[in-house]
């Protein structure tokens, strides 16, 4: 039996589910910033090939 009772409390470093919520929120992290960085490169690649559509352009085609 452990004497520290943060041991037992639900932030403490060391818990199994606090790893799991740590690292969940990492790699939704990782998905925000990759969903992110994949929409820049395609503007990017969009504005070089003349493709830019206007706001409502893609409506009327």
């Amino acid at each position: 039996m452990t004497k520290n009772t943060n041991c037992k409390k639900s932030w403490h470093p060391t818990r199994f589910e606090h790893k799991e919520k740590i690292e969940k929120f990492k790699k939704q992290q990782d998905d925000k910033k990759r969903a992110k960085r994949i929409k820049l490169m395609k503007k990017v690649q969009d504005e070089q090939q003349g493709n830019k559509l206007k706001r409502f352009e893609w409506m009327y085609f």
